[in-house]
């Protein structure tokens, strides 16, 4: 229970701290990509943005080495059997 209590309060502080930082940097930014390509957008839904595509990349890297432990797991338990 206490668990529960501490990660809440900490999901809380984080989001009070967005939030705020969301509020105190109104301002926009200029990205610059290959080929001429530029986009405005506010410092915080890029933020987000590069957060969201670091999680998504690191996921799918987990879960590909997650499905080569276990096709290694089960090769080893097959191999026992034998």
């Amino acid at each position: 229970m206490l668990k529960k209590i501490l990660i809440l309060a900490l999901l809380f502080i984080i989001s009070v701290l967005g939030l705020t930082f969301a509020l105190q940097n109104p301002g926009n930014i200029s990205l610059k990509y290959y080929f001429d390509i530029n986009w405005q957008a506010p410092i915080t839904i890029v933020l987000l943005l590069t957060l969201i595509i670091g999680f998504l990349l690191s996921t799918i890297i987990n879960v590909i080495r997650i499905a080569k432990l276990k096709r290694q797991l089960r090769a080893a338990k097959n191999k026992l059997k034998a």
